[in-house]
């Protein structure tokens, strides 16, 4: 069904957007597979070309080697997000650590917010969101127990900010998409909200069938380990 729905959209490109709309309908409840990053780019009064113009910028960053986007470049990307989540948790902890043995005690933490404005209650519910991670209960929470904590809570993030659904809309299914295969994604997106076919669309095009994509599920690509895919 997913190859199905990829088909659908790549052949929509020609078809008014009633058309498209109805193939989704035939297509099953999550219609013809399609990227909310590319959706999100149209805009009311976007002409044709200046849309499809601007859709490269999706993928540039993240497209590393310039040979499209893959699974690897979504992967390096994901480990720089949690790098730099495991690096602020860490921070967090060590601003503190006031006597710098690399340990953070209730105590510490109660003297380093006492000097915020902030109530008694908010104060407390920190230090306890704090000291969930000291899991030998010894009332030392540790770098490494900091660590161990952000590795739990985010072994089964997905891609967290990048256009992985890009990747899931693949129309070839060969595991990239390059920037051609973005435009074409974009031309079939624009076809189905351009109605008229004036290479324009009006503020009416947009708010019918932005609703409606709206309703739609739009495909995701996550690459989430197997044990996270049932949660």
């Amino acid at each position: 069904m997913a190859k199905l729905n990829r088909i659908l959209l790549v052949s929509l490109v020609a078809l008014p957007g009633v058309a498209m709309l109805a193939l989704a309908a035939q297509a099953g409840e999550t219609g013809p597979a399609y990227s909310q990053h590319v959706v999100g780019k149209l805009r009311a009064g976007n002409e044709q070309k200046d849309y499809i113009e601007e859709l490269p910028r999706l993928i540039e960053r993240y497209d590393s080697d310039g040979d499209g986007l893959d699974r690897a470049d979504l992967e390096r990307e994901r480990q720089r997000q949690l790098a730099r989540h495991r690096a602020s948790k860490a921070n967090e902890m060590l601003k503190m650590d006031l006597n710098a043995d690399n340990k953070v005690t209730r105590e510490e933490a109660t003297a380093f917010w006492s000097s915020a404005r902030k109530s008694a209650t908010n104060i407390e519910q920190k230090i306890n969101r704090l000291m969930a991670d000291d899991t030998d209960h010894d009332g030392e929470l540790t770098l490494e127990e900091t660590l161990a904590s952000v590795q739990t809570a985010t072994a089964c993030l997905p891609y967290l900010g990048i256009p992985s659904d890009i990747l899931a809309a693949d129309p070839n299914d060969d595991g990239r998409v390059t920037q051609e295969e973005l435009k074409d994604m974009g031309r079939a997106i624009f076809a189905a909200f351009d109605d008229n076919k004036d290479g324009v669309i009006s503020t009416s095009e947009y708010s019918v069938h932005r609703n409606q994509f709206r309703k739609k599920r739009p495909v995701n690509f996550t690459g989430l380990p197997g044990q996270c895919l049932n949660r």
